[in-house]
């Protein structure tokens, strides 16, 4: 049987004891990911970093991505607030 790791408790196993992994979208929804979206749209005074548009429906873009990270895993200085456009 596999022990969780300090820090992936709220990870659930399976049958066999093994780590479930989440679906990216699962991910977007876990109250970490939510914390990390509401600091970067605070920041950026919850306008579009890219045209200014402060109307449409925004989301929080990572400027890139590393293999086996999870979304509140990057810096801040990765993450910029964008419309739906």
């Amino acid at each position: 049987m596999h022990r969780k790791p300090s820090g992936e408790g709220d990870q659930p196993l399976n049958i066999w004891g093994c780590f479930i992994m989440k679906s990216y979208s699962d991910k977007l929804k876990d109250p970490r990911w939510q914390k990390k979206r509401l600091k970067i749209l605070e920041r950026d005074s919850f306008t579009c970093t890219y045209c200014g548009n402060e109307e449409l429906t925004l989301h929080i873009h990572h400027k890139i991505y590393y293999a086996n990270t999870d979304p509140w895993d990057y810096s801040d200085n990765e993450l910029t607030t964008l419309c739906e456009i």
